[in-house]
């Protein structure tokens, strides 16, 4: 519509004329929310005592700072764990290390531990492949937002004294 009018106008020069049309033909800039996501190296869990009575409860937090490319910009920010609904193993932190890497050696008392994980604090909400947590917002600054993820190692269980962790993999979606 705007074309036929700009054509129908009577321009001074085919100059004027030919960057207006180009002008209104050239596409409109696609905007772009950039997330990254900080912190967290997995789940420490701490010390393990295999003879302890109650189970070992941990938890992990990270963060995802968006950045709008236009403030306002709508933001449907999805992030899920995959493997979470499997009864992950918990790797011994030896020393400073992940058993098969440089700097950690894998001895006779390596053990796994079997970990479940949560959505709450309280341990009700179990975490599981298909879980994701949702964040829907609008921006206008870069803003941080949370995720918090609670593990509980059950007692009892045939494994070693030690620290451990879980290196977790998380799908950031948005």
């Amino acid at each position: 519509m705007c074309l036929m009018m700009c054509l129908r106008m009577r321009w001074t020069t085919r100059w004027t004329m030919r960057l207006m049309i180009v002008t209104m033909l050239a596409p409109i800039p696609a905007r772009a929310m950039i997330c990254m996501p900080l912190g967290s190296g997995g789940l420490n869990v701490g010390a393990y005592q295999p003879l302890q009575a109650a189970p070992l409860d941990a938890q992990t937090s990270f963060a995802i700072e968006c950045f709008p490319a236009v403030p306002g910009e709508a933001l449907n920010l999805s992030v899920r764990v995959p493997g979470a609904g499997t009864g992950r193993l918990l790797l011994p932190n030896l020393q400073g290390g992940v058993p098969g890497t440089s700097g950690a050696s894998v001895g006779s008392d390596t053990a796994y531990l079997t970990v479940g994980l949560y959505q709450d604090v309280a341990r009700q909400i179990p975490l599981d492949d298909q879980t994701v947590i949702r964040f829907s917002d609008r921006p206008l600054i870069p803003t941080r937002y949370t995720v918090s993820l609670f593990a509980r190692v059950a007692a009892g269980q045939d494994a070693g004294v030690g620290s451990y962790r879980l290196p977790l993999t998380v799908l950031i979606d948005y």
